[in-house]
């Protein structure tokens, strides 16, 4: 008996969480010869690999493949590309990403708004960040845990820790309850600008 798609994706899956990349592409050589055909997870999975990597040139053909295929992609396609991008300091080619989702008729959802907060943490572009966040919040009953986190993050990344301060108890007024990665990122970020006074607010 041969092994389903799902058994292919949650292999390929193993070995590109761990940066096995050419095991990761050996399992896949296998799968096609097998005539089992690559669904979105699949190409999601591959995406999200070589993004890791930074592996960009493999990650944008998938990309490609995908496009081409008979699958479409998801949120999670287009906020894997933004993140990773991100990561590596890639700012035009996340926004690239983001115009895509519009062409291919995608509205952002909340965590891809997220990965852009984050993703403009790392280009050094706060101020997109919390503009991005504002957008989020405005959208929002309430104010998300992850999205609070992520904009405490972009400002504890850029060396913000009053403005992080000020966030935190805004938050806390209208009544969201931090997380212990809260309170971890925070500590770690006013330890690191040796602000005393904030960090015996957290204890």
């Amino acid at each position: 008996v041969s092994p389903d798609i799902y058994t292919y994706n949650g292999v390929i899956d193993g070995y590109g969480k761990n940066g096995m990349i050419a095991e990761m592409e050996s399992v896949l050589v296998r799968m096609k010869s097998k005539q089992c055909r690559p669904d979105v997870i699949t190409f999601n999975i591959l995406i999200d690999s070589y993004g890791r990597k930074q592996t960009f040139d493999k990650m944008e053909q998938v990309f490609k493949s995908l496009l081409r295929s008979k699958e479409r992609p998801t949120h999670p396609t287009f906020n894997s590309m933004i993140t990773n991008y991100g990561k590596a300091r890639l700012r035009e080619k996340a926004e690239s990403v983001l115009e895509k989702m519009g062409e291919l008729g995608f509205k952002p959802n909340y965590v891809t708004q997220e990965c852009l907060i984050n993703m403009y943490a790392y280009c050094d572009c706060v101020s997109k960040a919390q503009q991005i966040f504002d957008e989020l919040v405005s959208s929002q009953s309430t104010v998300p845990l992850s999205s609070l986190n992520a904009m405490l993050d972009a400002y504890c990344m850029n060396r913000l820790p009053m403005e992080a301060d000020r966030l935190l108890d805004s938050a806390i007024e209208k009544g969201v309850v931090p997380s212990a990665s809260t309170y971890k990122l925070l500590y770690k970020a006013y330890t690191r600008a040796n602000d005393k006074m904030l960090v015996q607010k957290l204890l």
